[in-house]
């Protein structure tokens, strides 16, 4: 969502607004990462991350419902399009504070040196293809209305919740 943001907030919208959209997601983008280097030292990356896989995921699946509620509908003032922006400012703004910078601060904490190359390409190629797929089967498979990859992020984010939770190491006040 991150990618595609700018352009879903400004299919959500009308007026002179709809020219903003993109400028207004990646200032939420951007103060979400200034703020999050005090989060860190006071919270931990493990409580950092697992909130933020939450509300993704709480977000995923208000954008979801909102594109089912929508359908074929263009007006802008629709209450799907409503659900549709506000999932995508709370997970732009979550997505600022937690998973994006936390990320690569995380990493080298935790593997040896060597690793982090991969770990870092590995990150990289899996973003990659969800940008390069995502558009790919919105259009071809779901006839347009992206509400069922939604609901995948979601139970994606749901099931990052518990793996985290089970598996993954504070690092915060360790040396």
């Amino acid at each position: 969502m991150a990618v595609y943001g700018g352009e879903i907030a400004s299919n959500a919208v009308t007026g002179e607004l709809r020219e903003l959209m993109a400028t207004f997601v990646n200032f939420e983008q951007v103060l979400g990462t200034l703020v999050t280097g005090f989060l860190l030292f006071k919270f931990g990356r493990k409580t950092i991350v697992q909130y933020g896989t939450l509300l993704e995921g709480a977000a995923n699946l208000l954008v979801a419902i909102g594109f089912f509620i929508k359908g074929d509908q263009t007006s802008a003032d629709s209450a799907g399009q409503g659900l549709i922006l506000t999932g995508l400012f709370l997970f732009m703004g979550v997505f600022g504070l937690s998973l994006g910078p936390v990320v690569w601060l995380y990493i080298p904490e935790i593997v040896q040196p060597a690793v982090v190359p991969f770990s870092t390409a590995t990150n990289w190629i899996c973003a990659s293809l969800v940008i390069i797929l995502f558009p790919i089967i919105k259009d071809n498979v779901l006839n347009g209305n992206p509400a069922v990859l939604f609901l995948i992020f979601t139970a994606y984010c749901f099931l990052s919740l518990v793996f985290n939770a089970k598996f993954m190491i504070e690092t915060k006040d360790k040396k």
